[in-house]
């Protein structure tokens, strides 16, 4: 997988993180683009923000998991 596709690839996951870690890692995103503009290495970079990303989506996934059930009364 290209960097230019695997940039893409972070962008699109970012709507399942957590809201807090939204803002951080798009401008780490964003510091990633830059330097594949630039022809600068940024698979290290990368590597970090996708476990990152990794991280956030788990985190969210278990808050999603053990929100309460609502019961009502029939």
């Amino acid at each position: 997988m290209t960097s230019a596709a695997r940039l893409a690839d972070l962008k699109s996951a970012l709507s399942c993180c957590l809201i807090r870690d939204r803002h951080p890692l798009r401008r780490k995103l964003a510091d990633a683009a830059d330097r594949l503009k630039k022809n600068q290495p940024a698979d290290k970079l990368l590597s970090d923000i996708a476990g990152q990303v990794e991280r956030s989506r788990s985190r969210a996934d278990a808050r999603r998991a053990h929100l309460p059930k609502p019961q009502f009364d029939d």
